[in-house]
């Protein structure tokens, strides 16, 4: 993203501040949807040295202009932001619906009232973890009830690995801008990112000339875009033939639900193989699928099932190996 925000910035001369704007806007159509009236709601924002307290001096600007009472916890000087976040703050700064708070003072108070909580207090170029007040803060934020809102990243995530450190915000709700970022779907981040919510910043095709693109994330509808229609006087053998080879004494569970997976996925013809001591169990569980009993010992695969397993082998398109097999020399073979 960096990168695209560069070549954005250099190539095609749009100005740092004014996709700050894009990104404030973002955020802030997001929380007055869930802040519909001011009289209600207490919002704080948390404000750290980067840019991102620059998308959340906007966020607090438009809230403001919707009659929103906002406070403002800086937990560092102004000398420490950047240009633009400092001449957002400038502009807001005077506001008499506004209070900052110092990181000297009782920021405690602040969120201990507080129904909304924007976090911008670190951007995607920060190492993993928060120390010292942001660690504090967010620690405190535990044990509140506010409704945490992240901009772009909740603060102390990586953005590329997702790795949290000792310490992070938990949102309940981040406002990812421009791309998602890929440390939002790690899976050591699903308890911290909350709902997942894009925010387009506008960016022109030519930004992209120079990027190589090497990630793809797989959503519902790409799945059904691609997906054909039956013909309707297609059948079964005609929308693919699998073979699944699972389960064991114990894990009878993760065959039938592998084969029950398979169908509902689309396969036309689904066979499900396993050991024959457990077989009519997973057949009370099974409807559209078809068993093949193989022979075990005490309830697992062992070679003399490989005979059997190659003439089904053959007949299918394709095969699914594993899923609650167990270990063993036999399912080795």
């Amino acid at each position: 993203m960096r990168k695209v925000d560069g070549a954005y910035i250099n190539k095609i001369g749009i100005p740092s501040i004014v996709l700050m704007e894009r990104a404030g806007i973002g955020v802030a159509q997001f929380v007055m949807s869930i802040a519909k009236n001011p009289t209600d709601e207490r919002i704080v924002v948390l404000a750290g040295p980067g840019n991102n307290a620059g998308d959340a001096f906007v966020v607090s600007r438009y809230l403001m202009e919707e009659d929103h009472e906002i406070s403002i916890i800086m937990t560092s000087d102004e000398d420490s932001l950047s240009k633009d976040a400092r001449k957002n703050l400038g502009i807001i700064k005077d506001r008499n619906n506004l209070k900052i708070i110092k990181r000297d003072s009782n920021w405690q108070e602040a969120l201990e009232g507080a129904t909304i909580v924007i976090d911008g207090l670190l951007g995607t170029g920060a190492k993993p973890g928060l120390r010292g007040l942001m660690a504090e803060i967010a620690e405190f934020l535990e044990y509140t009830s506010s409704y945490v809102v992240a901009v772009d990243m909740p603060s102390g995530i990586e953005a590329t690995t997702g790795e949290t450190g000792d310490r992070c915000i938990k949102a309940d709700a981040t406002i990812t801008l421009g791309f998602p970022k890929l440390g939002l779907f790690a899976p050591q981040t699903s308890e911290f990112v909350g709902d997942i919510y894009l925010h387009p910043l506008g960016y022109p095709i030519e930004a992209f000339t120079e990027i190589e693109v090497k990630t793809f994330l797989l959503e519902p509808r790409d799945i059904l875009t691609n997906m054909k229609a039956r013909a309707e006087a297609s059948h079964k053998g005609d929308h693919g033939k699998l073979l699944v080879v699972a389960g064991s004494r114990g894990l009878v569970g993760a065959a039938v639900m592998t084969a029950n997976t398979a169908v509902r996925g689309g396969a036309g013809l689904v066979k499900l193989a396993l050991p024959e001591t457990i077989e009519t169990q997973a057949r009370s569980h099974l409807i559209e699928v078809m068993t093949i009993p193989l022979p075990d010992r005490d309830g697992m695969l062992y070679d003399d099932s490989i005979p059997e397993l190659r003439k089904w082998r053959d007949w299918a398109d394709c095969v699914v190996f594993g899923p609650g097999v167990g270990v063993s020399d036999g399912v080795g073979e």
